[in-house]
């Protein structure tokens, strides 16, 4: 079997639109090559790459049947059988073995089972594509280069419609998110998966709807405006049936936004890349050399006294011992062993008590992807920390559960003990994915960098000093829980609201220091780390 790309056909316009095709005729005409996307054999506004993606778009819309643009409203994760995708919790509980086509890529195989999203039952690829009509499809692998109203954001008009596009002229098309229609419908509970599929695209003017394909829902919300389903039915209270049913005109104004987007990306006219030409692309030197230069700049000096950067002759005569911290123990032990490989030039030690210098990457995680928790989302770095429950309310209540946000947090302060007493100094790398406490670091520390999943080479060039640190923080680091702390009825001493770098005025006097500051980490060197704060060599 040939591969895709040795049956593509490339037609090349002087001074126009590029046309690739597979199986799609070629319309040759005054010397120009169109291909036929609509199959009239004629150079039809759609097939036309003279017109604009708005003419094209709108001129498509009105040839699609109903059936194939329920299919354009839908945007979920798909199955790649050559890259499967790594486990997360948007994957299926339990996952059928998977059916490869002839090329080894496409998973052919139906699926059964339930995500944190809902449950539902899928087709193979090519039935999604060929017969559901699917066009918009998640693909989380990594392979190689290949009023407001008191609904959550995708019901919600008001912002939506009149803020985002009304007052801010948004033009584009609106992606839902992940789950709308089953178990993240918040706010429309009360309403079925057609009623939500509906209020959300006619109501409040989603346009592609993410998480499941839905395509049976959507029809039945379709038919629903069709066959006066709600002259038998009763309409739930607080809606109109006309936010209900799919109507024709919310369909085609979907359909035609995420077209027109299509259009402009040329993805109907040339829409095939050549695999070696994409290899090529991204194995471009200078583009990885842009990409390691901005990690390098985003490296933020939090404290330093006097240690860094670390040079050949500080490091004369001095042994190394290198750790990686992770809330999930498997990746602590990945990532040290990757940071040891790193510095295997180094005078390196396994033994802490044998070594000067200590470097500990230090990666804390809180509620993590859809992981939410019993309680608040906990910033502090720490392991196995007692914390109250919350209600469904936002308050706190009498039971408790213990938070991990770095497996190991302890031992950080132990390392730096026994290298300190040794004479030696410690220097810590957080990566910043939230606003962390660093109450359980920053005092155990001689130098601590600040990263955002940065690479850690990156954060290294900054530590052995061959990159000056130029990185500034981009949020305010909250100094402990008592600036972060909810009273019983649910209101948090510092407003949830307010950005970090303003809080101090909403803060009770009783927690600010002499220069009046409450919300930011004070360190050791007596340095507020702010949004902007950082320092350089």
């Amino acid at each position: 079997m040939s591969k895709a790309s040795e049956q593509i056909k490339h037609y090349y316009n002087e001074g126009g639109a590029d046309i690739s095709t597979v199986h799609r005729e070629i319309i040759e005409k005054e010397g120009l090559y169109f291909k036929d996307i609509d199959g009239t054999g004629e150079v039809s506004v759609i097939n036309d790459w003279r017109k604009s993606p708005k003419e094209r778009a709108e001129a498509y819309v009105k040839v699609l049947s109903a059936e194939e643009k329920i299919g354009q409203i839908f945007i979920s994760d798909w199955r790649m059988g050559k890259y499967p995708t790594p486990k997360n919790p948007g994957q299926p509980e339990e996952e059928k073995e998977m059916i490869l086509d002839e090329s080894g890529t496409l998973d052919e195989g139906e699926f059964h089972g339930r995500t944190i999203f809902g449950e539902q039952h899928l087709p193979g690829t090519s039935v999604l594509i060929k017969e559901w009509f699917a066009r918009h499809l998640i693909l989380r692998a990594n392979p190689t280069a290949m009023e407001m109203e008191p609904y959550g954001f995708a019901f919600n008009k008001p912002f939506i419609d009149e803020l985002l596009r009304n007052q801010m002229g948004f033009e584009g098309y609106i992606n839902s998110d992940t789950g709308i229609i089953h178990n993240m419908c918040w706010g429309v509970e009360m309403l079925d998966q057609p009623e939500r599929i509906a209020f959300a695209v006619n109501h409040a003017g989603v346009d592609l709807i993410s998480g499941l394909f839905d395509n049976e829902y959507g029809r039945e919300a379709y038919q629903r405006g069709k066959n006066d389903y709600y002259d038998s039915h009763r309409v739930p209270d607080g809606f109109s049936k006309e936010d209900l049913v799919l109507t024709d005109e919310a369909l085609d104004r979907a359909v035609f936004r995420t077209l027109k987007e299509m259009f402009e990306m040329g993805m109907f006219d040339d829409p095939y890349r050549d695999p070696k030409k994409a290899s090529e692309m991204a194995a471009c030197e200078q583009d990885w050399e842009n990409a390691m230069e901005a990690h390098r700049k985003s490296v933020t000096l939090l404290k330093n006294n006097g240690i860094l950067p670390l040079s050949q002759e500080k490091l004369e005569g001095k042994r190394i011992y290198a750790e990686a911290f992770h809330k999930q123990v498997e990746i602590s032990e990945k990532n040290t062993k990757a940071l040891r490989e790193s510095l295997k030039n180094k005078n390196l030690t396994d033994d802490v008590s044998q070594a000067d210098v200590a470097i500990l990457m230090i990666t804390p995680s809180s509620g993590e992807y859809f992981n939410a928790t019993p309680g608040y989302l906990e910033l502090d770095i720490c392991e196995g920390k007692e914390v109250c429950n919350v209600d469904e309310e936002g308050r706190p209540t009498e039971e408790t559960h213990k938070e991990t946000t770095l497996s190991g947090a302890g031992r950080i302060s132990e390392i730096a003990d026994v290298i300190h007493k040794n004479g030696g100094k410690v220097i810590a790398n957080v990566n910043f994915t939230l606003a962390w406490e660093l109450g359980n670091v920053e005092p155990y520390v001689d130098a601590l960098t600040a990263g955002y999943d940065t690479y850690p080479s990156a954060v290294l060039d900054v530590i052995f000093g061959s990159f000056c640190p130029v990185g500034k923080l981009p949020v305010t680091l909250p100094r402990n829980d008592k600036v972060l702390a909810v009273n019983a009825e649910g209101k948090c001493v510092s407003p949830n609201d307010v950005p970090g770098y303003d809080k101090d005025q909403y803060i009770p006097d009783e927690l600010k220091d002499e220069n009046g500051k409450a919300y930011a980490y004070r360190d050791q060197a007596g340095n507020y780390y702010e949004f902007g704060f950082g320092l350089s060599y």
